[in-house]
């Protein structure tokens, strides 16, 4: 007969191994090398308003006349915060507040630049400010991620790069 505790042991892998913890086949531990952040150089020091480029290959980029355009892709860039989740719409975005949800055509570029957020076709994003340090001193971060035509954001990859403002946030 078996021991009530390895009765319980048992039932803990078994159910473990079913809730697919255990089946990581949905993730992607892949490094995505289709764009790479040249500048500003990981823990550079920078002075505000300073450009982030980036290069990319194989991504189908939106022109800028035809931003919508169906089946080409965005940049989203992310100053001092978290992306949106894969799949997530940047709309999400504004959706904590009221007088955006009661828009249309809300979040916009103005309102998305006020969160640090900037949706461009181009390889470079110019930033005339940054928030708060991400470490409490003068460490800042910029993330850029893929978003489709709706807003959308495609996939899980993303690219970041840290860097220092002397003096902190301006």
């Amino acid at each position: 007969m078996q021991s009530p505790a390895r009765r319980i042991v048992a039932l803990g892998f078994a159910a473990v191994a079913a809730s697919g913890c255990a089946a990581p086949e949905n993730l992607r531990f892949t490094r995505d090398h289709r764009v790479q952040l040249t500048a500003p150089a990981d823990q550079e020091e920078v002075t505000v308003p300073f450009t982030v480029r980036w290069t990319a290959r194989d991504v189908p980029i939106a022109p800028p006349e035809r931003p919508t355009a169906p089946g080409t892709l965005r940049f989203a860039v992310f100053v001092d915060r978290d992306p949106i989740a894969p799949g997530g719409p940047l709309r999400s975005l504004g959706e904590n507040d009221p007088g955006c949800r009661a828009r249309p055509a809300c979040p916009d570029d103005a309102y998305l630049s006020r969160l640090g957020v900037f949706v461009t076709s181009e390889s470079s994003q110019l930033l005339a400010w940054v928030g708060k340090a991400v470490d409490g001193k003068n460490t800042h971060k910029v993330t850029v991620v893929l978003v489709d035509a709706s807003g959308r954001r495609v996939g899980e990859s993303y690219w970041s790069v840290s860097f220092r403002v002397p003096g902190g946030a301006r």
